[in-house]
């Protein structure tokens, strides 16, 4: 997690990158920018914590900056103090997670912050607008094909391909 991370980091001065969640997010110390961002499909997500609760597992599940548990034990909370991370008590995570909506802005803001070239369209919401690089017309005036001429193609003519 960037929260957990970022102290050890400023401690030895880091700049580059930080490779968190075992590789599945890279995020810039200074911005908190996400580089890159990899989650599992909420149905493998699903089908990981019933796999763990018929092992016997304990399990904390990490959503964004949030851990969430079932309930506190002692090694959840010696986890959350060496992190310094909260734990958010949720009882079944399982039915939780099940329970969680998938929210289309949030999901299209993380892939326009991780995207090389983040674009919105003209007609986006608003956070969408705010996050992207570039701001297209919309989809009904032919956004899609402006941005792939002008930043698309026209690139590959520039550089000689």
């Amino acid at each position: 997690m960037y929260a957990s991370a970022l102290p050890y980091a400023g401690r030895i001065g880091a700049d580059a990158p930080l490779i968190l969640c075992n590789g599945a997010r890279i995020q810039d110390p200074a911005s908190g920018e996400y580089l890159f961002s990899a989650r599992l499909p909420k149905h493998q997500a699903l089908r990981g914590l019933r796999l763990a609760r018929a092992q016997g597992l304990r399990v904390n599940l990490y959503l964004g900056e949030e851990v969430y548990v079932e309930r506190v034990s002692e090694t959840s909370r010696e986890s959350a103090r060496k992190d310094g991370v909260e734990q958010v008590v949720v009882g079944d995570l399982t039915r939780f997670l099940d329970g969680q909506p998938a929210d289309p802005v949030k999901i299209l803001l993380e892939m326009i912050q991780v995207a090389g070239l983040g674009v919105a369209m003209g007609n986006a919401h608003g956070d969408l607008k705010r996050a992207a690089r570039v701001l297209a017309p919309s989809h009904n005036a032919d956004g899609v094909a402006e941005v792939l001429w002008e930043h698309v193609l026209a690139r590959g003519r520039r550089s000689g391909e």
